[in-house]
């Protein structure tokens, strides 16, 4: 019993096509993921501010409040993660949400400028009225 192989091209292999990346990186590299990103980061540090001024405001309360507060942070979430993990947690939450939200801003900008080669015709000679 006579047996043919058939000859096939080389083995090298071809161009590869790319992986896609896990979705959330997919919805960052678009202009309307950083917009997302922008607004979710910017809501966390507003908050962040407001917060901490409240917080701050209750030195004006007294010391026992103020005491009240601190004491606050550090129990913040305690039956459920142990002491101070909460705080921790919303510090850690900070340090990433600022470097995103600038990063997001200047990726947006440099999108914005690539997206159009010539600059807007019309001057800005507006007379202001009296």
């Amino acid at each position: 019993m006579a047996t043919t192989t058939v000859a096939r091209g080389s083995a090298s292999p071809g161009p590869r096509a790319k992986r896609k990346a896990p979705f959330p990186v997919e919805l960052y590299r678009s202009a309307l993921g950083k917009k997302y990103v922008m607004a979710i980061t910017g809501i966390v540090l507003i908050g962040f501010v407001v917060a901490h001024m409240v917080g701050n405001l209750k030195m004006y309360l007294g010391p026992d409040d103020f005491n009240h507060y601190g004491h606050f942070l550090r129990e913040m979430l305690v039956p459920i993660v142990p002491r101070t993990w909460a705080l921790w947690g919303l510090r850690i939450g900070l340090l990433v949400a600022f470097p995103l939200h600038i990063h997001a801003a200047y990726s947006l900008t440099r999108m914005n400028h690539a997206a159009r080669d010539v600059k807007y015709q019309s001057r800005r000679d507006y007379i202001a009225a009296n």
